[in-house]
């Protein structure tokens, strides 16, 4: 953030260091709140500016080792929320042409004292995609469905090939030289081949 700041000439401060203000930043003296949207603008800004000081290689070597590293080591939950699991679920092994979802108790423990507990499982098949324990069926069905899903998009994020990693990928170097190549008219093309 300090050589961005540097360059832009923009300096920013946390307004105050209460959990109501964490997404507000002070930028010449102004209080300004940083949405979510304006997150994700200032984070392609980063790796465009990557991109264009450091070339396509560091960015990409960036995305890989950051973003990429980040989100298959994180918590999904916070960059994904789902709101209708289960539902989600269903399409997603349907698109995948994998068996049909099905929920079943694979524990309880506790069903007739006040404390229950309740693991149920998320299967696919005979597939176990994910399991989840709780006081309630209802809760435990939709966390480990909820999971499932994590699990699965945690495994594409994984697996995502980049643009970059395409075979027909050009270094934005090459596409400028092309571009000035067919940019040239019939005529000056003529003259340079005779």
């Amino acid at each position: 953030m300090p050589y961005i700041s540097a360059k832009t000439a923009v300096q920013t401060q946390p307004h105050c260091g209460q959990p109501s203000c964490r997404n507000t930043f002070l930028v010449d003296g102004v209080a300004l709140e940083l949405t979510p949207a304006a997150e994700a603008s200032a984070f392609e800004a980063f790796v465009g500016a990557l991109h264009m000081e450091k070339g396509s290689a560091q960015a990409r070597q960036y995305t890989r080792d950051f973003i990429i590293h980040t989100l298959e080591k994180g918590d999904l939950s916070q960059f994904i929320k789902f709101e209708h699991p289960k539902a989600t679920l269903k399409s997603v092994l349907e698109t995948l042409g994998e068996p049909a979802l099905t929920t079943k108790l694979v524990k309880e423990s506790g069903r007739l004292s006040h404390l229950p507990t309740f693991v149920i499982g998320a299967f696919s098949g005979e597939r176990l995609l994910a399991q989840a324990a709780s006081y309630s069926l209802a809760t435990a069905e939709h966390e480990a469905v909820q999971q499932a899903l994590y699990d699965h998009f945690t495994e594409a994020v994984a697996n995502a090939p980049l643009p970059s990693d395409a075979d027909n990928y050009v270094p934005e170097e090459e596409i400028n030289v092309m571009v000035a190549a067919e940019e040239q008219s019939p005529s000056e093309t003529e003259k340079t081949d005779n």
